[in-house]
């Protein structure tokens, strides 16, 4: 994404009728290969989470059989998927401001 907007912020700069390097659809494509990157991540997580959770079925019976009520089993497997989202955003928020600060 951020190298789509360089791009377009370059080819905005130029002066009209000067030839370009870059052709004018090569911002569409990599928006465009954006958001199939942007869905096969999306379908991803969300496999992991499903197979995290199908696999913690007999777990969650035997939290059930010892007293948990239906909303502190959810509350437990909701809560570990919080946790890494929100670990994995205080990395990746920062690296990527900073890798964008370098280009």
């Amino acid at each position: 994404m951020v190298v789509t907007l360089c791009i377009q912020a370059a080819l905005d700069a130029q002066p009209a009728g000067e030839a370009s390097d870059v052709p004018g659809e090569l911002p569409a494509l990599i928006f465009t290969l954006d958001a199939v990157l942007a869905v096969i991540t999306l379908s991803a997580l969300a496999a992991v989470a499903l197979l995290s959770a199908r696999e913690r079925i007999r777990d969650f019976g035997v939290l059930r059989a010892i007293g948990l009520t239906p909303n502190q089993v959810t509350f437990s497997l909701v809560s570990v998927h919080s946790v890494i989202a929100l670990v994995s955003s205080l990395i990746s928020i920062p690296l990527g401001i900073g890798l964008y600060l370098e280009i």
